[in-house]
């Protein structure tokens, strides 16, 4: 991806920090908090300031590049839109997130036709327990 165009397309002023902050994001691929992203950015001897980063994800989500979600932590986590809108399962064990295709549609074009209401976002985690967990789970009551 480049983001140097993605920034410039969303008339937004590109800097290394920015840049920075989007390629991490890549990498990890799912949620991250700002003060998980100021870490990687002192591990690699990066100097940014924390609000930067915080008003660099706030800004990147008003412009659609990020989605916004609130975590257990009670801190928000931020990860890149991706073109195939998808919804996150959270395992409530290991964290592990799982994303699944959105099934909103549908529900998108009832609550349009009976309330005249045009949804514009939206965003879901379902919170759970993933396969991996509930398996070890079962071993440990088994035995």
């Amino acid at each position: 991806m480049n983001w140097e165009n993605l920034l410039k397309d969303k008339k937004i002023k590109v800097t290394r920090a920015r840049i920075d902050i989007l390629k991490i994001l890549q990498e990890c691929q799912k949620s991250m908090t700002a003060e998980h992203i100021y870490s990687i950015f002192c591990e690699h001897n990066k100097d940014v300031n924390i609000s930067t980063i915080y008003r660099s994800l706030e800004l990147f989500e008003e412009k659609n590049i990020v989605d916004k979600v609130f975590l257990p932590e009670g801190v928000n986590g931020f990860s890149l839109k991706k073109d195939d809108h998808k919804h996150r399962l959270k395992c409530e064990v290991c964290n592990k997130e799982i994303l699944v295709h959105c099934p909103f549609k549908q529900i998108e074009e009832l609550i349009n036709s009976e309330a005249n209401f045009k949804i514009t976002d939206h965003s879901i985690t379902l919170k759970g327990i993933c396969e991996d967990c509930n398996d070890k789970n079962n071993k440990e009551k088994h035995n």
